[in-house]
């Protein structure tokens, strides 16, 4: 293997983490330049300890990604990564939550399970300097069955990405080249970024949207939010109940408490409440002992 034969892989989350448990495990250490970890404080746990706790017993080397240097690396290999990466340095690979050329973006993942895509993916591209346009070199998808928490396809899309990496790897141990293949640009989807805004939930959509909305954007992320008694709370789990004939449909009100758990009225059909926490996560909200309450939106408070 020629020295510039080497990957440096920037690496977050359980994915990045997976991949390179994977790497040393299956003897493809020798490929790895060095490891470029992130930080991102807005998901439960971003594994960057458990990353650079893997790099330490494998003697690899490894940066934060403020302190990084240049690399020499033929390679780089970006999974779960934020940030922007020069594709002009050398050939970077990046692994990408969706079927692209649908769902380019950000937080493809999040937007596939509201959505209810009956199959999710993830695409290993080599970048280039338009957005996610890049020549397609592996793609591997799943099946979904609904409802399901993003948390759990999380830990098995994680596979996908294993097996992704590896047979990359295993292409440039060999000297072998990547196959490529252009994207249907009339295909392309996209999604945009997403804020604090964004985990509103909006109690005009259908319990079963809402309920979907709630898995997708709970653990690791912050989870659905709403309004209650003025202060925000968090939404963490759901369940979609039969509707009923409401002469004036006022959505975010209660109508009945099933043992302190609140069942609110939605654009259609019915939500009962089964787990609400503060926005700090330190208190429940339930069970409730009054049926006179609404939740709101940032518009309607």
């Amino acid at each position: 293997m020629a020295e510039n034969k080497k990957i440096r892989l920037y690496l977050m989350t359980l994915k990045g983490y997976a991949v390179l448990e994977s790497m040393i495990a299956k003897g493809y250490a020798q490929l790895i330049e060095s490891v470029v970890v992130g930080k991102d404080q807005s998901v439960d746990n971003d594994y960057s300890g458990e990353i650079i706790k893997l790099c330490q017993n494998g003697k690899i080397d490894f940066y934060l990604r403020k302190n990084a240097p240049e690399s020499d690396a033929e390679f780089s290999l970006a999974i779960s990564w934020r940030w922007l990466l020069d594709p002009k340095t050398n050939c970077l690979i990046v692994l990408h939550d969706s079927l692209l050329p649908s769902y380019r973006g950000f937080a493809p993942l999040v937007a596939q399970l509201i959505n209810k895509e009956p199959h999710v993916g993830v695409t290993a591209f080599v970048a280039n300097e338009f957005f996610d346009e890049g020549d397609i070199i592996f793609q591997k998808k799943m099946d979904v069955s609904y409802p399901v928490k993003i948390k759990d396809i999380v830990n098995q899309i994680s596979t996908l990405y294993v097996r992704l990496a590896l047979d990359i790897c295993e292409l440039i141990l060999k000297a072998e080249p990547l196959p490529r293949r252009s994207q249907k640009q009339d295909q392309a989807t996209y999604c945009v970024w997403r804020d604090e805004e964004d985990y509103l939930i909006d109690w005009h959509n259908s319990s079963d949207y809402i309920k979907r909305f709630i898995d997708a954007v709970g653990s690791p992320y912050k989870g659905a939010a709403t309004f209650f008694d003025g202060n925000l709370i968090r939404i963490l789990d759901a369940q979609t109940k039969p509707d009923i004939n409401l002469v004036q449909r006022d959505v975010g009100k209660v109508i009945r408490l099933e043992d302190g758990s609140p069942v609110v009225v939605c654009g259609t059909g019915l939500l009962k409440i089964t787990d609400a926490r503060s926005n700090s996560g330190s208190s429940d909200i339930l069970p409730l002992d009054r049926l006179r309450i609404k939740f709101k939106d940032a518009n309607t408070i």
